[in-house]
């Protein structure tokens, strides 16, 4: 065999050797996290056994996952599939990366069962920790792939020993032919290359020592064998086809843009090239030349592949190491309200898209910088779970005292004790509105059960008052002649202060009952003349902040006020898209204009309407934001209806 066909081993290992130093990425290794005495022997193996490496397994083959950010049911369902599958050399490198997040998962349950173990005064060191079945059965599970695998991997180096010595039998063989009869020997080597071509790989420290043996004994073999020259330079012809076509294939992929692909068909490419047999002397150069510059096209395809690969991970390791400080802040968040929470989720579960975009990062930082973001995404959402469970327990505790109002409301609503009960229910009143609230699945039949004990105990009293009519049409013609005083004052316009409309309101307010069928008619008349009356007041005689004031009393007071209030400002947001639109309609007819005395005229007539418009809208929304300020201030009944408040109503009058 020529020097050059020896040199085709040494080339090809060595390239696949760069090739494979450059495409693999180190993981990063975490500390075992600890297990107390308690914890079981096929956990604790598993954890060492998980420390073992394959140093001669890539592993280069398989896609990265990130498991991080799963649960950990989702983690034992993985796990579980991961179990069932035939590709041993797959499930077991996956589970080392979905063990790693069990581990930590199992740690920080120790901690945390630890902590509550000393919370309720156990003993630091008498504490004992055991994982769940579930925990546990993943560690077995985990055990028994790690076993299979390695049988597997015992089997397969058996089977590269006798691959080996079958190899170098051949090779003795070979020598031993040397020296027999030229046709019988030459058939004999045929077979013997033959058979070599279908033995399968051997062990790889001894595979480049085994291969130079092989072609030197065969160089050795056609040298003594240089009277059968004829059949040697047809065999060599023969090898030079298959050559050629090597050659071709190599050039071939070349232009494959499946990196991965063409150096796999590549490797395979050179095996073959180097057990198939010599070709004619003169060619030898040449062809390996020629198989050589396809094989570093290919090469350097990879290499830039590579170098454009690690560019991008360092890219996103960058983007994704800035989503980790964005979420750093999550992490320690705290709010007693639940729409801040609820802002907070929105913003963080925009980050988890952004970061889900992202693509891979460098294998030796990717497991820190996952686990920094998920851990910022869990903490927050532990810290969101754990103000909620607050929440529902003071929601709790809060049902729990509106039903004990409930029970004492129905323990005096048949009471004959009109001013006693009436006076106790009011004190129940006020302390309903006290406490804080409750579940939205409860909150309405809670507050129909209270109602309805209050309303049972006022109707009776008004059925009892049906002789106090005479009073009670008294005092609707005094509550009467206070409206009229508003209205009048209004319209005069003297002597108008903010201070004569509270006393007016107060008097109102102090004055007893109306006839039941005159109640809407005089808050209808009440609620006008007030109305007018804050019209009719200048800023001089009323700050903004007193207007604000007023307006919010009146909606606590009387539902029906903020139903006004709510219709006057849908009126005023219809305003200003009226003459928004006509204002997109006046600059549109604009454009249409051309340049003549007329046009110049109606243009400045547009003009003049536009900034009109313009000016009613500034004024419009100053209004708007008057009325945002009365909703802010005000608080709405939580049924919005009227007759909520009859009962409260005549007891509080």
């Amino acid at each position: 065999m020529e020097h050059t066909e020896k040199d085709l081993l040494e080339t090809a290992t060595s390239e696949k050797t760069d090739e494979t130093s450059e495409s693999n990425l180190n993981l990063v290794k975490e500390e075992k996290p600890g297990f107390s005495k308690e914890t079981s022997s096929d956990v604790d193996d598993v954890m060492d056994e998980s420390n073992e490496s394959n140093d001669d397994e890539e592993t280069d083959e398989f896609e990265d996952i990130d498991f991080s950010k799963l649960s950990l049911d989702e983690l034992m369902l993985e796990s579980k599939k991961l179990s069932e599958i035939s590709d041993l050399k797959k499930a077991e490198f996956y589970l080392k990366s979905i063990k790693e997040e069990v581990d930590q998962t199992v740690e920080g349950l120790k901690e945390e069962a630890k902590k509550k173990f000393v919370a309720e005064g156990g003993e630091e060191d008498g504490f004992e920790f055991k994982p769940s079945a579930e925990i546990s059965t993943f560690y077995s599970l985990f055990k028994d792939i790690r076993k299979r695998r390695k049988e597997e991997i015992s089997k397969l180096n058996q089977e590269k020993d006798k691959n080996l010595k079958e190899k170098k039998a051949i090779i003795e063989k070979i020598k031993e032919f040397t020296d027999l009869p030229s046709r019988k020997a030459w058939e004999e080597v045929k077979d013997l290359q033959e058979k070599w071509k279908n033995i399968g790989p051997v062990p790889q420290p001894q595979a480049e020592n085994l291969y130079k043996s092989y072609h030197a004994v065969l160089d050795i073999f056609y040298d003594h064998k240089s009277i059968e020259k004829d059949l040697i330079e047809l065999d060599r012809q023969k090898n030079l086809e298959v050559k050629l076509d090597l050659c071709t294939r190599a050039e071939a992929l070349v232009a494959n843009e499946n990196i991965k692909h063409s150096v796999n068909e590549l490797n395979d490419l050179h095996k073959e090239y180097k057990e198939t047999g010599p070709a004619p002397k003169g060619m030898q150069e040449e062809l390996w030349q020629r198989f050589k510059a396809a094989s570093d096209k290919i090469y350097d395809k990879k290499r830039a592949f590579i170098e454009d690969f690690k560019k991008e991970l360092n890219h996103n390791m960058a983007l994704k190491q800035e989503l980790c400080l964005k979420t750093e802040p999550f992490s320690s968040f705290s709010s007693d309200r639940i729409k801040e929470w609820n802002a907070k989720t929105k913003e963080i579960l925009e980050f988890q898209k952004e970061w889900e975009k992202i693509g891979a990062m460098p294998r030796e930082v990717a497991k820190n910088i996952n686990r920094q973001f998920w851990g910022n995404i869990k903490e927050f959402f532990n810290n969101k779970r754990s103000f909620f469970e607050v929440l529902d327990r003071e929601r709790e505790e809060n049902l729990k005292k509106k039903v004990a109002l409930c029970e004492a409301a129905e323990s005096i609503m048949n009471s004959d004790d009109w001013n006693e009960a009436g006076k106790k229910l009011i004190e129940l009143q006020k302390e309903w509105k006290e406490v804080g609230s409750v579940h939205r699945s409860k909150s309405d039949e809670v507050f129909n059960r209270f109602k309805k004990a209050c309303d049972h105990f006022f109707e009776r009293r008004r059925e009892n008052r049906s002789s106090k009519e005479t009073e009670f049409v008294d005092n609707y013609n005094q509550k009467a002649k206070i409206c009229k005083e508003i209205e009048e004052g209004a319209k005069t316009k003297k002597e108008l202060s903010y201070e004569s409309l509270k006393k007016w309101k107060d008097s109102f307010f102090e004055i007893g009952f109306v006839p039941r069928n005159k109640i809407n008619d005089i808050i209808e008349n009440f609620l006008n003349a007030c109305e007018n009356y804050l019209n009719a007041l200048s800023d001089k005689e009323i700050t903004e902040q007193e207007r604000v004031e007023f307006q919010s009393s009146l909606m606590k007071e009387f539902p029906s006020f903020t139903n006004r209030h709510e219709r006057e400002e849908r009126k005023v947001r219809q305003k200003i898209q009226g003459l928004r639109d006509d204002i997109a309609l006046w600059e549109n007819n604009l454009e249409f204009f051309s340049a003549s005395t007329t046009a110049e005229k109606l243009k400045k007539e547009f003009n003049g309407k536009i900034e009109k418009a313009h000016a009613t809208i500034e004024k419009l929304e100053n209004q708007l934001k008057f009325f945002n300020k009365i909703d802010r201030l005000s608080k709405k009944p939580s049924n919005g209806k009227e007759s909520n408040s009859g009962a409260e109503e005549e007891v509080e009058n």
